[in-house]
């Protein structure tokens, strides 16, 4: 079976988010940015994508970037909270979450 175009595009998508997630979990936030740019360029977005694409924006990006990406993220998912990350999303190292945790926090993302 031949994949179809947007199971590419899917994995694509994912594939430069987990770069950026690994990219952020060593410190190297320029290229975690780029990697997560990327993969919010891609159709099939999900909001773990932008939560990657936030946290990159909040250490190498500029505050319109924060701005930006957090008006995408809640208006993709309205509901979503500091207090909803940690069980929703696929960031399991916790070393990551708190990464993830403390700049979600930063950029303005509400708690509950």
């Amino acid at each position: 079976m031949v994949p179809s175009g947007k199971s590419i595009v899917s994995g694509i998508c994912q594939a430069y988010a987990r770069l950026a997630d690994s990219h952020l979990a060593l410190g190297d936030y320029e290229t975690a940015l780029e990697n997560a740019g990327r993969a919010v360029t891609h159709l099939n977005v999900r909001a773990w994508v932008y939560s990657t694409h936030l946290v990159a924006a909040v250490y190498g990006g500029t505050d319109a970037d924060v701005e930006s990406t957090r008006f995408k993220l809640l208006n993709f998912m309205p509901k979503f909270t500091c207090r909803h990350f940690p069980d929703n999303f696929p960031a399991t190292d916790p070393h990551l979450r708190k990464i993830y945790l403390d700049d979600l926090r930063k950029a303005g993302i509400p708690e509950e």
